[in-house]
């Protein structure tokens, strides 16, 4: 089943939602969670419940903060490059700012490629 629910992005969330998973009749192979410290939640909460990451559950995630890498397990995240985002935000900002005009006219698409970092808490695939 998937679950959804804006009140899971932060660690409590993710604990909460881990318990309700546990609630299920067959548990995921694997879990997505919305940021990095939902992931560590939802760890927390399988861990305690005798669940081995990534044995018995997989836990993928987003942001790539920097205690994905310490936590244990390490998470297996997504990292996007918020600065570009930013920089890019502000430079299409300014460029509205100065040209009003432009509003509401097509403009480009611009497309930023994520990184998978891959670590402990994801266990390989077997086809």
């Amino acid at each position: 089943s998937w679950h959804y629910a804006m009140d899971h992005i932060d660690m409590d969330g993710g604990y909460t939602a881990g318990i309700e998973f546990l609630k299920d009749q067959t548990l995921p192979t694997a879990v997505v969670a919305f940021n990095d410290l939902s992931a560590f939640g939802l760890i927390i909460a399988f861990t305690e419940n005798g669940l081995k990451i990534p044995d018995d559950i997989s836990i993928v995630s987003f942001d790539n903060i920097r205690m994905s890498k310490y936590y244990n397990p390490s998470l297996t995240t997504v990292a996007a490059d918020y600065k570009k985002i930013a920089q890019l935000s502000i430079d299409k900002l300014t460029t509205l700012i100065d040209d009003p005009d432009l509003i509401g006219k097509e403009s480009e698409n611009i497309i930023l490629k994520p990184e998978l970092i891959i670590r402990n808490s994801t266990a390989s695939v077997c086809l």
